[in-house]
Order: C-alpha cells, then structure tokens, then sequence
C-alpha cells in the first residue's frame, strides 16, 4: 500500500467514525435546545431519561364505565426537561422572530427557571396526567381519570407517609416539599433533599437505577394500577456525572 492511499483509507475511516458518533448522539446531545424542534420536545417530555409515560385503559366497571389514566413523570432538576420546557415556551412565542431585544427579554424571563438553584441541593419531579375526559363508547362512558387534580387540596403532612424516591440500594429521601397543581390540567411538584446528613447524594454513577413511588392510597382508597416510575442511571449519566 503507497502513503498516499493509506492517507486516503485513514481519512475515510476517521469521517466514518464521525458520521457514526454523530448519528449515534440523542438530540439533546448534538444540538442546542433552542434548535429542537416540536416533536424533540415531545420526545424529552414524555419519553426520554428524564421522563416517563404510564398509560392504563382500565377495565369496565359493573356499571359500564371503563376507568383509565395516563400520568407523565419528569425529572425537573435535570437540565435537560427544563430546557425543553424552556424550549416548548419559544415554540409559542415564534422565538426565532422575534426581535434582538425581545429575545433577551424572554432570556431574562427564564434565566431563573433554567439555572434553577434549587437544583443544587434537590431532587425535583413533577407528576402531570391530561385534562380528564368524557366520552361515549360503543360498550358505554369512557371516564379518563386525571391523577393530578387529586393533589390539588392536598398537603405535604398528606403525602408524606406515601410518597417517597429511592436507589437500587435500598437508599430513599423523604418528601420535604410539595407544590400542589394549581389548575386542571397542571403539574405538581414533590422536592426531595439530595444528600444525606453524611452529605452523600442519593445517585452517583455507582447507582443502576432509582424509582419514585406514590401510594395509590393518595387516590381516596380508589384502585389506581400507577407503578412506580423507574429509571436506569447509565442513561443519565453525562461525563460520569448524573443529570438530574
């Protein structure tokens, strides 16, 4: 082989292995969240490391109602959720053409919420479920029971026998803040203190996974089939550090 054409099959293999390290990357790791687009925010939202999805189309009632529930859990003290909330907000506002000076105003607006200082000493989740919906089926009703607005006159001395964020290790921290929904259709908000008193966080790279649980006693004794929301630390793991 002459030099010139092992420099040609050293330069093809580098841009190969480049091409496949690009395409191998998440959104959130190859562009900007100010570049996501709609469907990327979704994904981050709903379906990605930081958050979570549970669906249960329930079973017909004795009285013909078919109960079901759908709930979203997000991890609010991983940057990337804020961003895409952040994200979700410009989308709204048409961000892109707005001018130089509104787009430092709306900067400003929410410099606060992405830096969110809380975050240093936190575990933040928010746990959402889509407006409750009523219509009728072929068998009968269809009721589509929203999860949150359960929370919404509840209180910290409420929930705390019965909710709670643990390791596979056994490790768990205890609600110490909540923020109930304010309206139909939003989040709430459970915080939970990141270190121990020996100042050990509940989740380092050494962690396989952790799980947030609500006691679906929370419900009013109502059968509620929520499983507890689990998570594998190795995907939130960015430069040995865990994002959340």
């Amino acid at each position: 082989m002459n030099e010139s054409i092992g420099r040609i099959l050293i330069s093809f293999i580098f841009i190969l292995c480049l091409v496949v390290s690009i395409y191998g990357q998440t959104v959130w790791e190859k562009k900007s969240y100010k570049q996501w687009t709609p469907t990327e925010v979704g994904q981050i939202l709903n379906d990605s490391p930081w958050a979570q999805t549970q669906e249960d189309w329930g079973e017909r009632t004795t009285n013909g109602h078919l109960n079901s529930f759908a709930a979203v859990i997000r991890l609010r003290s991983a940057l990337p959720i804020r961003q895409a909330v952040v994200r979700q907000r410009m989308l709204v506002v048409n961000y892109d053409k707005l001018s130089a000076g509104d787009q430092s105003r709306f900067d400003a607006e929410v410099k606060q919420f992405l830096e969110c200082s809380d975050c240093a000493s936190n575990y933040i989740l928010t746990l959402g479920s889509p407006i409750m919906v009523f219509h009728n089926t072929s068998e009968g009703p269809n009721t589509t029971f929203d999860i949150v607005s359960r929370l919404k006159d509840l209180s910290l001395k409420d929930l705390k026998e019965y909710i709670y964020l643990a390791n596979d290790k056994g490790e768990r921290r205890q609600l110490v803040y909540f923020i109930p929904p304010k309206k139909e259709g939003a989040e709430a908000m459970f915080v939970f203190p990141r270190f121990d008193e020996q100042g050990k966080p509940l989740l380092t790279s050494e962690n396989k996974s952790f799980y947030f649980k609500i006691d679906e006693k929370v419900f009013e004794k109502r059968s509620v089939p929520l499983k507890r929301f689990s998570f594998d630390v190795s995907k939130l793991l960015r430069h040995g550090e865990v994002i959340f």
